[in-house]
């Protein structure tokens, strides 16, 4: 299949905690390195944007615009 862009968010629920937004950009990177991905979260931090990034999402938005602002302005 081919997708314009998938949107995941970092906690959806699964049974294995471990298993999370950034985990499934991992996986999904090691097949499709092009398709753009958005990584959504309402407790966005900076280590989940880095952590995002390096897995491989194109895209990391806020849930929380206010709180956006701040991690990235200050």
């Amino acid at each position: 299949n081919v997708y314009q862009f998938i949107i995941t968010d970092l906690d959806y629920k699964h049974p294995d905690p471990v298993i999370n937004g950034v985990y499934t950009i991992g996986k999904i990177r090691k097949f499709d390195p092009i398709t753009p991905i958005i990584l959504q979260s309402s407790g966005l931090t900076r280590q989940i944007i880095t952590d995002a990034q390096s897995a491989g999402a194109n895209y990391v938005i806020s849930k929380d615009f206010a709180k956006l602002k701040g991690i990235l302005f200050g």
